[in-house]
């Protein structure tokens, strides 16, 4: 994922030690600001397999670098995340920094 700047995002059971499924009850959102968000689908439900057809634990997100997320569960306090970034490989081609000026006026 780190070619596509993004980070597979999966639920783990810590006590049993096991990758999980979404529960049914929680929400992952996308979100730039805590008023607005787009609701995120797994990489399953994207691409329209059926419930049936997914393995316990198989259930998978992608996320791009630098993401803010959201957690939304039932009778919980929404839970705020952000998604690392690594830092940028640019081939040594460097990047220079814009600047702006404005105008003198006579």
């Amino acid at each position: 994922m780190q070619y596509h700047a993004g980070y597979c995002l999966d639920l783990f059971d810590i006590t049993k030690k096991i990758p999980v499924d979404t529960p049914d009850d929680f929400e992952f959102w996308h979100v730039s600001s805590p008023s607005c968000g787009m609701k995120l689908c797994s990489l399953q439900k994207v691409f329209g397999v059926p419930a049936w057809r997914i393995r316990p634990g198989d259930e998978k997100y992608t996320v791009l670098e630098g993401s803010r997320i959201v957690l939304v569960r039932p009778g919980n306090v929404p839970f705020y995340f952000e998604i690392p970034s690594r830092p940028m490989e640019t081939g040594g081609v460097p990047f220079p920094q814009p600047q702006a000026t404005l105008p003198v006026l006579n």
